[in-house]
């Protein structure tokens, strides 16, 4: 089971003693969470039945959280709030450990959902349904200060996750990326990843400082 090796694998790298596991075969989560507090920013990372880490789309997502643990762990703790990592599988419907997560930590304690899939891909555009006027407005100074070249997209598919939700969201999609469905791992970019990671972490400084 996938879960059970990411598990194993973030206890090796991280030291992550206490991650919880709750669950069935047929939906899943793992959780975890760095830094203390009653709000929580929760990174999330959605996964089904077709993850196949030889396939850029599946194993570069995972790289990312990986090193947003990382920066949290060895750079920055968040203060005042706390992050929770929340890697779930379901055979059905992919969001539905997510929303049943949500709804039981309870949509007032959480300041923002940051759903990592699609992250790292290349072309990534921030997914603006689900943010409101003042998110976007931080976004637009963080990209012009910063230089970040990154595209804001409204996605009219139902897909998405704020769609799902009446949380603030920040997602991504790798848009116009024909080819991201079928490209193999050995097209890893470290340094997309670092860039996905630092506007993250430069979005939430600027919103929660």
């Amino acid at each position: 089971m996938i879960l059970d090796e990411l598990k194993k694998d973030l206890n090796r790298k991280f030291g992550l003693s206490d991650i919880y596991d709750e669950g069935s075969t047929s939906g899943r989560v793992l959780y975890f969470d760095i830094g203390y507090g009653e709000k929580f920013v929760l990174f999330t990372l959605p996964i089904d039945k077709d993850f196949d880490l030889s396939l850029l789309k599946y194993s570069m997502p995972l790289e990312v959280l990986k090193e947003s643990v990382r920066r949290f762990i060895e750079i920055k703790a968040p203060t005042g709030y706390r992050i929770r990592f929340l890697i779930s599988f379901d055979k059905e419907d992919r969001y539905n450990p997510v929303i049943s997560h949500i709804s039981k930590i309870g949509k007032d304690k959480i300041l923002i959902l940051v759903n990592l899939e699609e992250t790292g891909l290349g072309n990534e555009k921030i997914v603006i349904n689900g943010l409101d006027y003042m998110s976007l407005l931080k976004i637009d100074k963080i990209l012009d200060e910063n230089k970040f070249r990154i595209g804001k997209i409204f996605r009219k598919d139902g897909i998405s996750l704020a769609y799902k939700t009446d949380i603030k969201v920040l997602e991504f999609v790798s848009f116009p990326n024909e080819f991201k469905d079928v490209l193999k791992r050995e097209f890893f970019d470290k340094k997309r990843v670092d860039f996905i990671v630092m506007f993250i972490f430069t979005f939430l400084k600027k919103v929660f400082r």
